[in-house]
């Protein structure tokens, strides 16, 4: 992290840099504060992706400074972060709030990628788009259901709870085998639903009763209600597979937008 810190830092006054993939380096707040100060003076970024960072709602709370001031980035990707339901909508009130051109004016693309929104998202996107011509990508939309019940800033509504799991265990450097037996309180080598749902809390992933009982039929094989180690150890394979498939897939989104990019640049010069 002390590396990609450094790394931010000296953005600032970088007047040759278009394109930043920070993704999986674990900025957090002390790195969100730096790319913060950074994007306040920095004119030539076109791209950056902050995805897998640990930017939590608060270290987003202080990124959204820069992104108020900054006028050149076209394409933010922050998804993969527990920035929170809340989070992005903070975001949401300051663009709306925002006078034309105020803020981020050169954006054209937001990605939250995973992160959740609840119902009065569509209505603040609608008026967004009205005065600009932004896309902003997100999420699963939490059920009104969930969203009476529940603290939206906390819980965690997926309908592939697994890779929420396994993303969890993967930023925290936890093999599979040492999570089972932590949540396996009374060591009779199975978890029960309970278990199950303690134990995600203890990792800080609350997730809904929908998606808690989701986990439970991806996991369990033989319907008998419990899971073991065996169950997790097979869908973790489905998981790798979903993990492959993304980072091709964003590799692919990204080389397209460079070819894009050229063709413009080639366009423009002509």
């Amino acid at each position: 992290m002390d590396a990609a810190i450094a790394l931010v830092q000296g953005l600032g006054m970088n007047s040759k840099l278009v394109e930043l993939d920070l993704s999986w380096n674990g900025l957090g707040l002390p790195g969100s504060k730096a790319m913060a100060i950074c994007l306040q003076l920095n004119s030539t970024l076109r791209f950056l992706d902050l995805s897998s960072n640990r930017i939590s709602r608060e270290a987003f709370t202080c990124l959204l400074e820069g992104l108020l001031a900054n006028k050149a980035l076209q394409i933010l990707k922050i998804g993969d972060n527990p920035i929170t339901t809340d989070g992005v909508m903070d975001f949401m009130n300051m663009l709306a709030k925002a006078k034309s051109g105020e803020m981020m004016r050169a954006c054209r693309e937001v990605d939250f990628a995973d992160i959740c929104v609840g119902k009065e998202f569509d209505a603040l996107y609608t008026e967004i788009r009205r005065l600009r011509d932004i896309t902003i990508k997100h999420g699963s939309t939490l059920r009104q259901a969930d969203m009476m019940q529940i603290d939206l800033a906390t819980v965690v509504h997926s309908e592939q709870p697994i890779f929420v799991l396994f993303d969890c265990m993967r930023k925290s450097n936890l093999r599979i085998v040492d999570l089972f037996h932590a949540f396996d309180k009374d060591k009779n080598g199975s978890l029960t639903r309970q278990e199950l749902k303690e134990g995600l809390l203890s990792m800080s992933i609350p997730l809904s009763s929908r998606a808690l009982d989701l986990l439970i039929k991806k996991t369990d094989t033989d319907n008998d209600g419990e899971i073991v180690l065996t169950d997790l150890m097979a869908v973790q394979k489905d998981y790798q597979k979903h993990l492959a498939k993304k980072r091709t897939q964003e590799q692919r989104e990204k080389s397209a937008s460079t070819e894009r990019r050229g063709k413009a640049l080639v366009g423009f010069k002509l």
